[in-house]
């Protein structure tokens, strides 16, 4: 259940919450400030205007509006409202996987916030190695399709095609890839089964 007594001060000044997630499950509340989330989005500046806001209300670090997300990732929206609150130390690079990274695109598209986060996104395709799982990899396919970073898109699939064992189908199981991937590029990947394995330790850095 989510619980209402803890809030996270990602700006002490701030003059809205996000209430984040479902109230059955994990829940967040983060105190952001309005004018950042309206710069970095035209969905948060449609839903701040006086349309969506009571028009009695008013804006004000002394009285912070609640606003649900009852829909969104927790986790992804509190990354990412840290990132556009440039506090660069509370965003984790190193130790996203690429689940959690694919989340969290999926609320920057949602919000049409790609170019706002396009320094923090970039960081995270850089980071790839052939370490990570097919699995792993393809979450991150499938990140950089949403956003159409089409730099990052040719060399994430070449590392899929020469990690993954086994049948394409596999990936066919997993929801989060279903919902995101266009079916036509899952069928791709069926076609183009290439079964050596890369026998270097490390890709590296995705120049």
């Amino acid at each position: 259940m989510g619980d209402d007594s803890k809030t996270v001060e990602v700006s002490p000044t701030g003059d809205i919450i996000l209430v984040v997630g479902s109230p059955d499950e994990k829940q967040l509340r983060l105190r952001v400030l309005s004018i950042i989330l309206r710069s970095a989005s035209k969905v948060f500046d449609r839903m701040f205007s006086p349309g969506w806001i009571e028009s009695s209300r008013t804006f004000s670090p002394e009285s912070p509006i609640n606003i649900d997300l009852p829909e969104d990732d927790p986790d992804s929206m509190k990354t990412i409202c840290y990132a556009l609150h440039h506090r660069n130390d509370m965003i984790p690079f190193a130790d996203m996987d690429g689940k959690h990274i694919l989340q969290a695109v999926r609320v920057i598209d949602k919000y049409d916030m790609g170019t706002a986060m396009q320094l923090v996104t970039e960081r995270w395709f850089r980071q790839v190695t052939f370490h990570r799982s097919s699995t792993d990899l393809m979450y991150l396919v499938a990140a950089a399709e949403l956003l159409k970073r089409n730099e990052f898109f040719p060399k994430l699939t070449w590392l899929v095609m020469i990690s993954h064992t086994g049948s394409y189908l596999s990936f066919y199981g997993d929801n989060l890839l279903m919902e995101t991937l266009p079916p036509a590029l899952l069928s791709m990947y069926s076609s183009e089964n290439i079964p050596q394995r890369h026998s270097g330790k490390s890709i590296g850095f995705l120049y």
